[in-house]
């Protein structure tokens, strides 16, 4: 039977909402964290995590990649590589494949940055989830596990939209 009905049902209750509330809230306080720490954005340091994380992966970090991985445009990813590589944190090499695509490396300011970035990250949520038990914690984990699983298998099972004929 489903949860929401026209009785219970607000926008500010709606699981979508708080979602999207409490992931700004989290990431707006590490934002600042961040900066305070190692004068990095929250953007600036997602991404290289994301090519840290690329460093156990068998495909390479590479602009593409980590617009799918974090959700970026393209033109937004290479604006902040642009201002990553200014700073030196990455490095942009030539892909030995395709002479169109770089492969993207951290250097080591970079990787230190990325790894710093992790422990603050871990004490933010700590900070953010101070109030919940460690079984309300887990418990919480639990259940956004699985309702994440529930979406990515009903994304799974949607038809992709019909594109609208050209015009000729």
């Amino acid at each position: 039977m489903p949860y929401y009905n026209e009785k219970n049902y607000s926008i500010e209750r709606s699981v979508g909402y708080l979602l999207n509330e409490l992931a700004k809230l989290i990431n707006d306080d590490l934002d600042a964290r961040l900066k305070d720490a190692l004068s990095v954005s929250f953007a600036q340091w997602r991404v290289l995590v994301a090519i840290l994380q690329c460093d156990t992966e068998p495909e390479p970090a590479s602009a593409s990649i980590l617009c799918s991985k974090i959700d970026y445009d393209s033109g937004a990813m290479t604006r902040l590589l642009d201002k990553l590589e200014a700073l030196g944190f990455v490095t942009r090499e030539r892909d030995v494949w395709d002479r169109r695509a770089y492969t993207l490396k951290l250097t080591k300011k970079g990787r230190l940055v990325a790894t710093k970035g992790l422990v603050i990250a871990r004490d933010n949520l700590n900070h953010s989830m101070a109030d919940l038990t460690d079984q309300e914690a887990e418990m919480l984990l639990s259940l956004l596990v699985k309702v994440r699983q529930t979406n990515l298998s009903l994304k799974a099972t949607r038809q992709p939209a019909q594109k609208a004929p050209k015009r000729a």
